[in-house]
């Protein structure tokens, strides 16, 4: 495991490194993995400003669909507005997928995260890809997924805990019997006559 708990990591320079998108791939301490994607953008004061994206294995197959979904509407051309969420069914983390076209007829997939930790407020985090840049775009995260599923495909199945048994209790008793000498009982046999003719 590399630097961080590091699996994978890819990096893609865009819009003449104005725009920086990395995709790695981690596990946390858990041995939980997920695929942290950031965007990090220059601004003109030449400081950066980072937003990060985390998908974990149970999370892939909503996230997957719902970029899938938005990639196809924006390669339709289509002008209407595209607005989905995906989730899974824990609740937890929650993926919006927006198509969004500017004034220039040019589109973009807006891409927010909504996660809530145990007991506290929700998060949101957001990536922005626009069309422009999504041939660099899919150079890291076609690998990046393809990464994930097969680590979720070869990830051995979580067995379902067995309720434990109730403890049975046992108790054992040895006791030395003395031979007693056997007793006479008077036994009394009735027998029924037949008669016969």
């Amino acid at each position: 495991m590399g630097r961080r708990g590091e699996i994978f990591t890819r990096k893609i320079f865009v819009k003449d490194g104005d725009k920086t998108y990395f995709f790695n791939i981690k596990e946390n301490r858990y041995g939980d993995k997920f695929l942290n994607l950031v965007e990090s953008s220059k601004k003109e004061t030449e400081f950066f400003i980072r937003n990060s994206i985390m998908i974990y294995q149970e999370d892939l197959i909503p996230f997957m669909e719902g970029f899938t979904l938005s990639q196809n509407h924006l390669k339709k051309r289509d002008k209407t507005k595209l607005t989905l969420s995906r989730g899974n069914e824990t609740g937890r983390r929650t993926f919006h997928f927006s198509v969004k076209w500017n004034k220039f007829g040019w589109g973009s997939i807006f891409i927010s995260e909504e996660r809530g930790d145990q007991g506290s407020e929700l998060h949101n985090e957001m990536i922005l890809i626009d069309e422009r840049d999504m041939e660099d775009f899919l150079k890291g995260y076609e690998p990046a997924m393809a990464k994930m599923k097969r680590m979720k495909d070869e990830a051995p199945a979580v067995e379902p805990q067995k309720k434990a048994a109730k403890p049975v209790k046992v108790k054992i008793s040895i006791a030395h019997k003395e031979k007693k000498p056997l007793k006479k009982e008077k036994v009394t046999v009735r027998a029924k006559k037949e008669i016969i003719d």
